[in-house]
């Protein structure tokens, strides 16, 4: 009984956490229809201006559309702090109602820990960040938005055929570009700070293909000077935390 629990847990828990994880920009790829060159150009400079940063964090406060117990549509808020050191180090924080977790990417060996349960799990990958995100992403069958501020090619990865910009409005007193792209599944818009500096800003995700059509929105907060302590990206296990094996979606 207590392996069968264990081997459900350790697929429910690294879903649950890279889903976690993952929460936040959704790009959109090849299906995303495209208008003006405009919107384009200004994406691909926000990706390319963050593929340049070596370091950097940012912390967003999310609104995501979920039906609850009774289903009935129902908007959760949670805080994620993303905190990135190139070539091979992330470390992601998840706080909502009830839930307390924190993820870690050090030298090829991915941790994903669950305070409010007290377990854990580990699982080995590439060592460079894009490369483990790619083999999670992979082998866990599990698409993960939040990558697009994560990995540093992701420039090379967008492969737009329509989209609009309209201008320009400010988000929190900073003067950004607002874009958007769409499908018929998902429509995306995009507030990108205008500048030297196109780092996005907010955005609101919407689907398409539910009559309800839920939304996921994000207001970011940016900082490309961290000054990270040495233990930042390093997990220690805590006494009475329980590790639970992952196994493979393949």
């Amino acid at each position: 009984m207590m392996e069968k629990f264990k081997k459900r847990m350790s697929m429910t828990f690294l879903k649950t956490m890279v889903l976690q994880v993952v929460v936040g920009l959704m790009v959109i790829g090849s299906s995303v229809y495209a208008e003006e060159n405009s919107a384009r150009e200004i994406i691909s400079k926000s990706y390319h201006y963050m593929g340049t940063l070596d370091q950097y964090a940012f912390d967003a406060t999310l609104g995501e559309d979920l039906l609850d117990e009774h289903n009935q549509w129902k908007t959760y808020k949670q805080r994620v702090k993303v905190k990135v050191d190139r070539p091979d180090k992330l470390r992601v924080d998840i706080k909502s109602e009830g839930k307390d977790r924190t993820s870690y990417l050090n030298n090829g060996v991915f941790t994903m820990v669950d305070h409010t349960f007290q377990y854990y799990g580990q699982i080995k990958t590439p060592k460079e960040i894009d490369k483990a995100l790619d083999y999670i992403f992979d082998k866990y069958g599990i698409n993960a938005p939040l990558a697009a501020l994560v990995y540093k090619d992701m420039q090379k990865r967008i492969h737009f055929t329509k989209s609009k910009y309209f201008g320009t409005k400010e988000v929190g007193g900073v003067l950004c570009d607002y874009v958007a792209f769409r499908n018929s599944q998902k429509e995306l818009h995009l507030w990108i700070k205008h500048g030297d500096e196109p780092l996005v800003r907010s955005f609101t995700l919407i689907d398409r293909t539910i009559k309800e059509k839920p939304r996921t929105t994000a207001f970011i907060e940016w900082n490309t000077n961290p000054d990270f302590q040495s233990d930042t990206f390093t997990f220690v296990p805590t006494k009475g935390l329980m590790k639970i094996s992952v196994e493979s979606a393949k």
